[in-house]
């Protein structure tokens, strides 16, 4: 229930901090009552972003390239590591 709580709280916080611009789906609060979290539709929904014609920055090919330079260092340092 911690948790359920926890990320409820920080659902309340996106909310509050959310600019429409950003065009980022919001998380939906979970419900405290087990019965009830068993049979929300949300628990297993998948987030869906709506297509557009602008790419939101955080999906731009900047943010691809800085995962894929990331990525090729962790696995350096793991090469490097790993004997």
């Amino acid at each position: 229930m911690a948790a359920i709580c926890k990320y409820n709280n920080y659902c309340e916080q996106l909310s509050q901090l959310h600019d429409p611009t950003w065009t980022v789906p919001l998380p939906a609060p979970l419900p405290m009552m087990l019965d009830a979290l068993q049979n929300d539709p949300m628990l297993m929904q998948d987030v869906w972003i709506t297509p557009s014609v602008e790419i939101p920055g955080w999906l731009g090919d900047a943010m691809c390239e800085m995962v894929s330079v990331l990525s090729l260092s962790m696995n350096d340092a793991w090469k490097s590591n790993a004997i």
